[in-house]
Formats: C-alpha cells, structure tokens, sequence
C-alpha cells in the first residue's frame, strides 16, 4: 500500500538522486564541421590556355581551396548562375560572352556527389556579348544581359532544367523608351547592359545600363516571364556607368555609385535613399520598407510600386 510515508521517503531518494545527477559532469556534444563546398570558376577561353568552368571544393575549416579541374569544356563562360535549391538536381547557367549575335547560353546539370557538370542544352542569349545571367528564387525564370548586343533576355527554367527559347528579347538602343547615351564616348558608344537583378521578392527585374547611366526596372510577370514596360532611375551624374547590383537588407544602406571625373579618376559618391511606406504585396506576405532614391514618385507609378513589395535596398556598384 502507498502511504503518505512511503511517499515522503520515495520522494527524498528520487530528490536525492536529482542532486547527484546534476553534479555529474554533462558531455557536450561536439558540433559537426562544415561541409566542404564546391566552387566553380568561368574563364576567358579566347587567350588559348582555359578550357571552360573549373571546379574547386573549399574546405571552410581551413579556408583553403583544391587545385581547380576542368568542370566542363564551354566557349567563354563569363558568368555563372546557379539555380535555386530544390527536389530535383540542380543546374549550372552560363553565358558564353562571344561577341556574336549568335552568342548563347549554356545548361549543364550539376553532380550532387562529385561536382561534375554536364552540358544539358544551349539557346541563344538574344544579343552578341553576354555578361551576366540570373535565376529568380523560384527556380522559374532566368535573364541574361547581352553587354555588346544592347540587350536583354528573359526565359522560362523548363522541368529539367534546361532553358526555354528567349521568351522576350528588349533592344535597348531604343532611346525613347530607354534614355540618351552617357557623355563618356569611348565607353557609352551604345547601350550595354551589364547586370540582370532579380529583386528578392521575384517582382521586379533590375537591370544596369552602363552606356546611359540608367538603371531601368521591369515588373515580371511570374507566369510567363515576360517584362512591362520600363521605368527608369538616375543619379543625375552623367558618365557614372552602373555595372552591378546587389539587395541589401539593412536600414541604413545607401544606394552607392561611381562616376568618372573630370580627370579620368573614378571617384565615389553616394545617394541618400528614402524609405517609402510599404504595405503587404499580398495578405500572407509581410509588409516591409523599402529604400529608394529620396525623390517621391507618382502613386501610380512603377516605383511607387515597388515601394510597396518585400525589397528592402538596392545598392548600385560602378565603374569601369
């Protein structure tokens, strides 16, 4: 029978032991060292001595690299992309940035347990030159920026991987709708695209003019892939040249560039960014603040809307 002293008594010894486990010393289980990772390398192929992509793993231990091997044979794989995460392999994009109208882009599907990569199609890049390629988080779109083509392409990302024909092809000599030539002759004879951006919500396509100083910004449309007309932002310092950007998430990021002085010296400037009130693009999306030039835009207007969508900061990296 359990009597109230029985219970007193159980209840001491188990209090007791209690005591005597946690005076034991705890072992703590060492933590797993990070996984090695694979790099890979794009390589100017016209000087005769690279091959293609090259393939290196980083130990993040040691913070040291493999000798690099040659990944895959490809003409001039400028620029790298890679698709999103997902159930399937993934896929390695990249330019070959031949300066040919009939210039392309090429797929290989990566190997998850050596690396390897296998070329799995090629389609046109729309424009001689290709610079840059990029993949939205979905793992749905990609956009190359065709430097020396005064273009740029959109693409739908089929099931396997592999890129459709160009969904859409922009011809940025289009100066009514894209701007006037930057005053630097040698380098703004025509257009060139240099970067495609895909802000981190999926809404909007960056991308950065180098031959008009612009940066032009297209809604995408998430079905097809295809671009709205643009609207473009300018920091009203001709001959500046944006190349690249890059989303930032803090508060106090700043939209950054470069222009060229009056002396041919690059020097740094800065324009200060606006948060604009945001609310949610849709009801299961959070509201957040996004910064943008400190010029308030028409309600209606393409950047009043992007205002409103998930991104947070654009910072504009340039020079030449």
């Amino acid at each position: 029978m359990f009597t109230r002293r029985r219970f007193i008594v159980s209840f001491s010894a188990f209090a007791a032991s209690a005591r005597a486990f946690a005076d034991w010393p705890i072992r703590k289980k060492k933590p797993l060292p990070p996984t090695p990772v694979n790099v890979y390398f794009g390589t100017d192929t016209n000087k005769g001595v690279s091959k293609g992509i090259y393939q290196s793993t980083f130990d993040p231990t040691k913070g040291q690299l493999t000798p690099p091997v040659l990944a895959a044979t490809t003409a001039r794989p400028s620029f790298l992309a890679v698709s999103p995460p997902g159930p399937g392999r993934r896929s390695v994009y990249a330019v070959n940035a031949i300066n040919d109208p009939a210039a392309t882009v090429t797929t290989f599907t990566l190997d998850p347990t050596s690396g390897s990569l296998h070329q799995a199609g090629q389609v046109p890049s729309g424009g001689a030159g290709p610079a840059y390629v990029s993949v939205d988080s979905t793992g749905h779109a990609a956009f190359v920026a065709d430097y020396m083509g005064s273009a740029i392409a959109s693409y739908r990302i089929q099931p396997d991987g592999t890129l459709s024909q160009p969904v859409e092809r922009l011809d940025f000599k289009d100066h009514q709708k894209f701007g006037s030539l930057g005053p630097v002759s040698a380098r703004q004879d025509v257009p060139h695209p240099h970067c495609v951006t895909v802000s981190p919500d999926d809404r909007f396509l960056l991308v950065c003019d180098l031959g008009t100083d612009r940066i032009c910004v297209f809604y995408i449309h998430p079905e097809t892939g295809q671009l709205s007309d643009p609207h473009l932002f300018t920091n009203d310092r001709p001959g500046c040249g944006p190349r690249h950007l890059a989303a930032g998430s803090t508060a106090s990021a700043k939209l950054t560039r470069r222009s060229i002085a009056a002396s041919g010296r690059p020097h740094a400037s800065a324009t200060p960014l606006r948060a604009f009130s945001s609310i949610p693009a849709s009801p299961s999306r959070p509201s957040r603040q996004v910064f943008l030039p400190q010029r308030i835009p028409p309600p209606n207007s393409l950047s009043h809307q992007m205002a409103t969508s998930s991104m947070q900061a654009i910072v504009a990296k340039t020079h030449w």
